[in-house]
């Protein structure tokens, strides 16, 4: 059913008694069916069992070891610290930051939270109490220890009843990075500063590969996985041997999944699940246990062993990597033990496979880094940018990596102090809108349909009061950069692959030589302009490549493209930013995908648990507002344009926005958020474009047809 953003009803959603909400886009604050509401603070320490497993433990009502709550709550739930007693510590100034899109060229989990704890009187009970409570969790110390932030909400109704408000409780783990503390004779304010446990995984010492690696597949999977020569199985025997020669009981793993759903349910079970069938003080997060929750079995390679995904694998793990005749890639020949038999050659057997290539990168790149770039240079990336890649809200089918850390086995190894960590990189599919690469002059496919189902609509300055979002931004800031310019690619495409693989490319197939001509924004013929709302300028900034840390040979005009797509979805600039702070809305604090828990989802931009589902793709709003012309000299009133057909000087500023960045606040019992994002550009275009104007064959009249 379509809905007009503008005028939806307010009751669209409601919370009943029963605590089930109605889904209707798009959803109000729950907050704002409350009289006033207060918010609830709380850190704890987790035990691994509770960090392998949240779906069996805090998600379903397990306590763990409570170190401070706000309003003195829970007082019999305290660590006790030895000789000292049980003590009161308050939780101010949070800060959480959560990164909606992507960041820094990364497509990877980021969130960072920083707040300020106030230990009355004394000074160093609060820090002692961190360390007890990560020894009673089975942690050395509170520097490796996973500890659990909570902010639950209560309202009071009109008839002064106070209840918590359904759906907003966020669960929170973290690692704590440092702890700076400023001391009184009233006591000490400690500055803590954290991560979330999802980054544990991204740190140099888990991420960094310290020597330098070459893989071979003929897939993603095997690339990637599944073979002797996958990235996965040569790292994880680079850490055997290294457990070997230290001595270590157990060592470190790393497993990299291609999950077809997100959520971290095991088929067939809910975390609805009633409290008393299960026990949550001893959920089974064994290692076998734990690979059977992430979908893996154990396939014996020589005389090791390796975790294969065999079921429920997405499209990336079945994508064929793109090596053939015209791009060898360091194709690999036979196995010596396939050639030589009984000392002898065989020369029948010394053959060379074409369609398997060889990456090889340097020291110091991350996993993420290579799991990208071989996804780059498979079919996923390629198909995802044709005419056939695109659903009807304009959406492609691209990737993000979610990480996860879980802990394996309870012994402290001598040389770390730490027990053996696995390390999960779970490559899901993630939609990005086609707009990023829409000419300009045309409005981009699907925005129609992305406004009948955004989330979120915020109505500000003389807009009507009538709908959800309005009322609730508090400030509203514009950016608009006159000096934009688009990224684009330094050699219009002739530097794809080096002169002697061109010429080797063209004698092979005359119809694929169309890097030869180039790429260029300029001409009406261009099939990667990238368009604004007024006229676009193009910056040749860089040549886009896979950089000086490895990879492949010899880019096809397909894999400059997707290299150029990446490079706008994890990097975005657009002209036009919003900066938007508005009253605290819990649906933009998820508790999914910052731990080892991920909630399902009922719609792209919803999960079950009505929060933000920033793991499946882009997220949008629709901002509403209106701007005087003049004041009407009859009634002394504003005087706004008459809608429709009449000029509005604000329609290049109010519509579509992607966010980016959500930054939530708690301080002195106020609840605010800042959010920030890019407008959608052309939206206002009276031509929708075709799915072949996007990026193949488009003709285009370069001359703007708004503004």
């Amino acid at each position: 059913m379509s809905t007009n953003v503008s005028t939806v009803n307010s009751a669209s959603i409601a919370s009943s008694q029963s605590g089930i909400l109605n889904v209707d886009n798009p959803l109000p604050n729950p907050l704002s069916n409350y009289a006033s509401y207060n918010y609830i603070l709380s850190l704890a320490a987790l035990t691994k069992d509770q960090a392998n497993d949240p779906d069996a433990t805090y998600m379903t009502g397990s306590q763990p070891n409570l170190i401070c709550k706000s309003a003195g709550a829970d007082p019999n739930n305290r660590v006790d610290v030895n000789g000292f007693g049980k003590h009161d510590f308050f939780i101010t100034n949070l800060e959480l930051q959560s990164m909606i899109g992507f960041k820094d060229g990364k497509n990877t989990n980021v969130f960072s939270v920083n707040f300020e704890v106030v230990e009355p009187y004394s000074v160093g009970l609060f820090i002692l109490s961190c360390q007890l409570a990560a020894a009673r969790s089975g942690f050395p110390n509170y520097h490796c220890a996973p500890f659990l932030l909570t902010v639950e909400f209560k309202g009071n109704k009109e008839n002064g009843l106070m209840q918590n408000v359904p759906y907003t409780t966020k669960f929170i783990p973290i690692i704590i990075n440092s702890i700076d503390i400023k001391a009184s004779e009233s006591g000490a304010v400690y500055t803590v500063s954290a991560n979330v446990h999802t980054s544990f995984s991204q740190t140099i010492i888990f991420s960094k590969i310290p020597h330098e690696v070459s893989i071979k597949g003929k897939t993603v999977q095997e690339a990637l996985q599944s073979l002797e020569t996958s990235l996965q199985y040569i790292i994880n025997q680079n850490k055997s041997n290294f457990a070997s020669k230290e001595n270590l009981t157990q060592p470190d793993q790393v497993l990299i999944i291609f999950p077809k759903k997100i959520s971290s349910l095991v088929p067939g079970n809910s975390n609805k699940k009633d409290k008393a069938t299960v026990n949550p003080s001893k959920p089974d997060t064994t290692s076998s246990s734990i690979f059977q929750k992430l979908g893996t079995s154990e396939q014996p390679i020589k005389d090791k062993v390796n975790q294969i995904q065999n079921n429920n694998l997405n499209d990336i793990a079945s994508a064929s990597l793109l090596f053939d005749l015209t791009r060898k890639g360091d194709a690999s020949a036979s196995l010596y033990d396939k050639v030589y038999k009984e000392k002898k050659l065989n020369r029948a057997s010394v053959t060379v496979d074409d369609s398997t290539g060889t990456f090889k990168f340097n020291q110091g790149i991350t996993v993420e880094e290579i799991i990208n770039e071989v996804i780059l240079n498979s079919s996923y990336a390629v198909n995802a940018l044709k005419d056939t890649g695109i659903d009807s809200f304009g959406n492609r089918k691209w990737w993000r990596i979610d990480t996860q850390t879980y802990y394996l086995g309870d012994n402290r190894e001598n040389s770390t102090n730490l027990p053996a960590t696995l390390t999960v990189y779970r490559v899901v599919e993630y939609k990005c809108h086609t707009s990023i690469l829409t000419s300009p002059g045309l409005k981009p496919i699907g925005i129609d349909k992305i406004n009948e189902n955004v989330p979120k609509v915020y109505n500000y300055i003389y807009s009507t009061s009538s709908t959800p979002g309005s009322g609730e931004v508090l400030k509203f800031n514009i950016e608009y950069n006159l000096g934009w310019l688009t990224t684009f690619l330094a050699d219009k495409g002739n530097l794809s692959q080096d002169t002697e693989t061109q010429d080797q490319r063209s004698s092979v197939d005359t119809n694929k030589n169309v890097a030869q001509e180039g790429i260029d924004p300029s001409k009406t013929s261009s099939n990667l302009r990238l368009g604004t709302s007024v006229s676009p300028s193009y910056s040749y900034l860089a040549t886009i490549v896979s950089g000086d840390k490895g990879g492949t040979t010899g880019d096809t005009p397909e894999i400059m493209t997707a290299r150029l797509f990446q490079a706008l979805i994890t990097n975005p600039i657009e002209m036009i930013g919003l900066d938007m702070e508005i009253m605290g809305d819990p649906f933009w604090i998820s508790s999914s995908g910052l731990g080892n828990y991920s909630a399902d989802s009922i719609s792209d931009y919803v999960n079950a648990d009505y929060s933000v589902n920033w793991q499946s793709g882009e997220i949008y709003v629709h901002v509403n507002f209106r701007s005087p012309i003049d004041i009407n000299q009859a009634t002394g009133l504003y005087q706004f344009p008459k809608m429709p057909g009449a000029f509005d000087s604000a329609i290049m500023f109010k519509g579509l926005y992607r966010i980016n960045q959500v930054t939530s606040r708690f301080k002195d019992g106020i609840f605010t958020q800042s959010v920030k994002g890019y407008r959608v550009n052309n939206q206002f275009e009276d031509i929708t474009a075709k799915k072949s104007e996007t990026l193949n064959n488009s003709k285009i009249d370069n001359t703007p047809k708004t503004i």
